[in-house]
């Protein structure tokens, strides 16, 4: 018996058009050895993909499930050469819903830094720790690291990764630390960063505590944008902008000029002046 139980048709009327030409133009699929049809191929990998199954139980159940005859070893192949159609897939997506981040990014070069724990299958699986970049607009995976799932080298870090200068980097409120924004920073790269105000303390220009939740008061639409002169280590400036769009949100974190990025750390002197050297910055909320 198998447990393939997905509404398949209702998937593949998601899809965007000429799905199957786009696997056929980037190499995913130039022979249907154990498959019979461009349609199963990409339903065995999601299937790999989505289920979370390994890679032989994938090729039993496909197998079951009459959609593809392969061996693990073939599917593996199979993922690898899928790697730049499953990328398109979800461009073609983003541009059907009206998510087009190229008139926002401007030919600015920037990456999406994230973190996620991945099992490995079977009730008694190892945890891990993925940390990876992503490139935008190309959705393109340029790095990526495998760690323990606990310890002191699991945790979200800016400085684990090699950066380069000019780059434009985006991290969620988890990377919020002094230490890994002075490490892009001393690299020559900028940092787009939700603001953790617990572990990122800022000052204002005079040193003082910055009145953050009174100057969010200014701000009263959807998209609206607004920049104050601030202080962490050196002379900086912080951007806030109101929830808005993931669109919106894209096109606001962007706007302006970026040049490095740092965080207030309050009133503990001795670590300001430990990133000191690491150079002025830019710290920005998009949210």
């Amino acid at each position: 018996m198998t447990s393939v139980r997905e509404d398949w048709p209702v998937l593949v009327a998601l899809f965007p058009p000429h799905w199957q030409d786009i696997g056929r133009y980037t190499g995913a699929v130039t022979r249907l050895r154990g498959f019979d049809s461009v349609e199963n191929v990409l339903r065995t990998v999601l299937l790999h993909v989505g289920r979370g199954w390994s890679l032989r139980e994938t090729a039993v159940q496909a197998k079951l499930a009459g959609i593809a005859d392969v061996s693990d070893v073939t599917l593996l192949n199979r993922l690898r050469q899928s790697e730049s159609w499953l990328r398109l897939l979800c461009e073609r997506l983003f541009q059907e819903n009206g998510v087009s981040l190229q008139p926002a990014l401007q030919g600015q070069p920037v990456r999406i830094l994230d973190a996620t724990t991945v099992k490995a299958p079977g009730k008694t699986g190892s945890q891990w720790r993925l940390h990876y970049s992503l490139r935008l607009p190309t959705l393109e995976c340029d790095y990526f690291e495998v760690t323990a799932a606990r310890g002191s080298n699991a945790g979200e870090k800016l400085g684990r990764f090699s950066l380069h200068a000019g780059e434009l980097i985006l991290a969620d409120a988890g990377y919020s630390h002094p230490p890994g924004i002075a490490a892009v920073v001393k690299q020559g790269a900028n940092v787009c960063v939700r603001l953790n105000p617990a572990s990122v303390p800022l000052l204002d220009e005079h040193g003082h505590a910055f009145a953050l939740l009174h100057r969010l008061k200014a701000l009263k639409r959807p998209g609206q944008v607004a920049d104050w002169p601030g202080q962490v280590v050196c002379g900086t400036q912080l951007i806030v902008s109101v929830r808005e769009s993931p669109a919106q949100r894209v096109a606001s974190s962007l706007h302006g000029t970026t040049k490095g990025i740092g965080s207030g750390l309050g009133g503990r002197p001795a670590m300001r002046q430990q990133l000191a050297d690491s150079g002025n910055g830019m710290a920005r909320n998009a949210r």
